[in-house]
């Protein structure tokens, strides 16, 4: 009883509370490190730990041969994120705790979007934050959580008819603060992981929804002024000019490719992309916090190896979970479109330095990737996995 009511609080935390959910990792490590004292876990069941491992090495190299030390230094342990995916694979791959896991993410998600919509209609704010530091952050968990319940819904994965109900108004009440959060991003990641997802799944049927949500999508952009302001940059030519939000990032994109060109082994550490951007540009722009593109802020800060390992853990993620969603794997479907619209995310911000978006995401990876071990049906189908049920619930 206690270990459920921890996984459902540490479950819904992911979008309420950001100090809450650190708390609950702390808890998650201290406890899968008894289990190891215990010899109930070893390290030959994490098969990702080839590629964790040179990950915190390389991120804590990158804090000594920064550009700046003395600024890098403090973030020289920020791997910590990477500690949401081993604690809660290696408790998946023992227990079954997906279909809980799903069920209080979502939970936490409409509480979050309650208060969004709140903040959009009655304090009248431009762009609803939730609870989280801002609008994009908010944008980009709750694009994730809403990818996570169309695969339910898609595969058939609820216990019972109440919980489909659930489900269906949770992903409306979603969607509907997604708008509110006026964030294009994950705006058009969601929309491209729904037509990639749909497609796969329902072969041409899905083919044929996902033009009609697109085409919705469009329409919604239009009725809604607040949303199509956002979007006016896109054919008004404002995206040459480096004081809007595109015209900037474009900037910074061509920026970042100069920095990682001159510092391609170790990159200029943590906190140190505003002080080399700037010696780069000549003058300040309107943000310059990071390169608003998670890879090319990964490389410039950790450097080319480290960013060659990163990219072989997509790899690594892409192999155990991309087969099993073409062979219609429940579990595999969800877990690939998690992944597809995080990766999509990260092409305009920086989502893997993002703790809030950072965590939630590994929190969810290790689970779905735990599970497709523990069922043996990640990778290509094994014979002994024939038979296998995969559905998340």
């Amino acid at each position: 009883m206690i270990f459920e009511s921890f996984i459902r609080l540490m479950g819904t935390s992911h979008m309420l509370s950001i100090a809450s959910t650190q708390l609950f990792l702390g808890c998650l490590v201290f406890y899968s490190a008894f289990l190891f004292y215990k010899r109930r876990y070893v390290w030959s069941d994490f098969p990702y730990w080839y590629y964790f491992c040179p990950l915190i090495l390389l991120t804590m190299l990158s804090a000594i041969t920064a550009f700046d030390p003395g600024r890098s230094m403090p973030k020289m342990f920020n791997w910590w994120l990477y500690l949401y995916f081993i604690a809660m694979f290696l408790l998946a791959l023992k227990k079954d705790i997906l279909p809980t896991i799903t069920l209080y993410i979502v939970i936490g998600a409409d509480i979050a979007a309650l208060y969004g919509l709140y903040q959009y209609i009655f304090k009248v704010l431009p762009r609803a934050e939730g609870f989280f530091t801002h609008a994009l952050t908010f944008g980009n968990t709750l694009s994730m959580v809403f990818c996570l319940i169309l695969a339910c819904l898609v595969t058939g994965s609820y216990r019972h008819r109440k919980e489909l109900v659930f489900y269906a108004v949770s992903g409306i009440l979603i969607m509907a603060a997604l708008f509110a959060s006026s964030s294009r991003g994950p705006m058009l990641a969601t929309l491209a992981t729904i037509f990639i997802m749909l497609t796969i799944f329902k072969r041409m049927k899905g083919f044929i929804v996902s033009g009609i949500i697109v085409a919705l999508f469009l329409v919604s952009i239009v009725a809604i002024p607040a949303v199509g302001t956002r979007y006016n940059e896109f054919v008004d030519n404002s995206w040459k000019n480096e004081d809007t939000s595109i015209g900037v990032r474009i900037r910074l994109w061509k920026t970042s490719l100069e920095i990682i060109r001159d510092y391609p082994l170790f990159g200029i550490g943590e906190r140190n992309f505003r002080e080399v951007a700037k010696q780069y540009i000549g003058h300040s722009l309107i943000t310059m916090s990071h390169a608003h593109n998670a890879f090319l802020h990964f490389a410039l800060t950790h450097g080319l190896i480290a960013f060659s390992v990163l990219v072989a853990l997509i790899v690594k993620l892409l192999y155990d979970t991309l087969p099993g969603a073409l062979r219609r794997e429940p579990i595999a479907f969800a877990a690939i479109s998690v992944l597809i619209v995080f990766l999509l995310e990260g092409l305009t911000e920086n989502t893997i330095g993002d703790s809030e978006v950072a965590m939630l995401f590994y929190f969810l990876m290790g689970t779905f990737c735990g599970t497709l071990y523990r069922k043996n049906i990640n990778g290509p189908l094994k014979k002994e996995a024939a038979g296998v049920s995969g559905h998340l619930n």
